[in-house]
């Protein structure tokens, strides 16, 4: 698969791990003018690969940097999980890729049934290849990849996938345990079905020239109800290591977002606070970002007053939208030129002033309040705008609206008729 997503105006590729040239061997029998490099820790394996590729470079990459020139295509075919820092690897090749170039990478999928199984037989045995390769040093389900290449200021995107259908029998005995940890059946089956993923990662110019100053403290404000989904994102997330400035304020079982945002913004430290679910992973430096574009939407709009990362605008009779965020495990690119007014933001994250705040309703639960907040602001004259800070929402739920959402929805359709017709993210709402 990997073959084939290969950019085909790629002159000059790196492969990283390539064994003894084979998967080079072909590339250069599709492309046969291109150059292409090998890096090759195994002495043995880079003399193979010597016959077959026009150069090899015999290193262990992770304490020597190799730098051939400037590549259009750098190519990691199921080696990411041989290393003990992968995000260190990725950051030093950054400066060897074209600025238009890509990353490719091969993952072996950890959720693969066949990996499940074993787990599930207490043996988890190691094998020459495959998911459980002796070489793995890591492991990657779809989310963690996403996140690894976040944090190396990448954008990730999922382009093609080998595939290796989950059993019937197998699924169905998993689906009430799945059922139990809040996971979509749907996607579920598709997780466990697929072999291998292929990724892109194309380098995010805006992580390029990013301050690497502390960032400004702000205020997260979080509504808690499942502890593995806070533990696994919004607290891994990078931004919160070692001595960060920010206040994190968690809690637990609220009953709606309403109130979970007037406790934060009473317990609130800093002006500047986020709202955000326990599910968004905030990569490596993106308080930094966020601040920098929440500073300079306010220069260019000066009644700006709320700040997402995904929104939606009702304009010549359609629901456009704004924004980029990773969602599950699509990329979502709304092509939107970036800061943009919108109508309403997506509630995975969205940041506003603690002394503007102008109040929310506490009937709407957990749906549409970033509508309701948009509303209050235009009440005041001020606007909901859309930022390009990337995040990655990891959420366990389908696509579908549940029906609670139609309870909010009569709510927002009774207050605020006078700014209608309205995009959200998931409809446009209309009298």
């Amino acid at each position: 698969m990997l073959l084939n997503n290969i950019p085909k105006n790629s002159k000059r590729i790196l492969e990283i791990g390539c064994g003894c040239g084979d998967f080079g061997s072909k590339v250069k029998k599709l492309m046969p003018d291109i150059y292409y490099c090998g890096i090759e820790s195994n002495f043995e394996k880079a003399n193979l690969a010597k016959e077959k590729i026009d150069k090899v470079y015999c290193v262990d990459i992770e304490s020597s940097l190799i730098c051939d020139g400037i590549f259009d295509c750098i190519i990691f075919s199921d080696s990411l999980g041989d290393f003990s820092n992968p995000l260190s690897v990725l950051n030093n090749l950054k400066p060897s890729l074209n600025q238009h170039g890509v990353f490719l990478f091969g993952v072996s999928n950890a959720q693969h049934h066949s990996v499940l199984a074993s787990w599930l037989s207490g043996d988890f045995q190691y094998h020459n290849e495959g998911v459980l390769s002796r070489n793995h040093l890591r492991l990657f389900a779809y989310a963690n990849v996403m996140k690894l290449l976040l944090d190396a200021g990448l954008i990730p995107e999922i382009i093609d996938t080998v595939n290796d259908a989950v059993p019937e029998e197998l699924f169905t005995s998993l689906e009430q345990p799945l059922k139990q940890i809040g996971q979509d059946i749907k996607r579920s089956r598709y997780y466990m079905s697929v072999y291998q993923w292929v990724f892109s990662g194309k380098i995010n110019s805006y992580y390029k020239n990013l301050a690497v100053n502390k960032p400004e403290p702000m205020t997260f404000i979080v509504p808690v109800n499942n502890q593995r989904q806070l533990r696994d994102n919004f607290l891994s997330s990078p931004i919160f290591e070692d001595d960060h400035p920010h206040q994190l304020i968690l809690l637990e079982n609220e009953s709606s977002a309403a109130d979970a945002i007037d406790k934060g913004i009473k317990k609130s430290v800093n002006e500047l606070i986020i709202y955000a679910h326990q599910d968004v992973y905030f990569p490596l430096g993106w308080d930094s970002l966020f601040i920098e574009r929440v500073a300079q939407a306010k220069n260019i709009f000066s009644d700006a007053a709320m700040f997402g990362v995904y929104g939606a605008s009702y304009k010549n009779g359609k629901n456009i939208h704004a924004g980029t965020v990773l969602d599950r495990h699509r990329y979502l690119d709304a092509k939107t030129p970036l800061p943009a007014k919108v109508d309403s933001v997506d509630e995975l994250a969205f940041g506003f002033f603690k002394s503007e705040f102008p109040g929310t309703d506490c009937s709407l639960g957990y749906h549409l309040y970033a509508a309701d907040i948009a509303c209050r602001y235009k009440d005041k004259k001020m606007s909901t705008i859309v930022v390009d800070a990337l995040c990655f929402h990891n959420s366990a739920g389908g696509f579908s609206l549940p029906d609670n959402f139609y309870n909010s929805l009569s709510h927002i359709k009774n207050n605020w008729k006078k700014y209608f017709p309205m995009a959200t993210c998931c409809i446009t709402i209309t009298d």
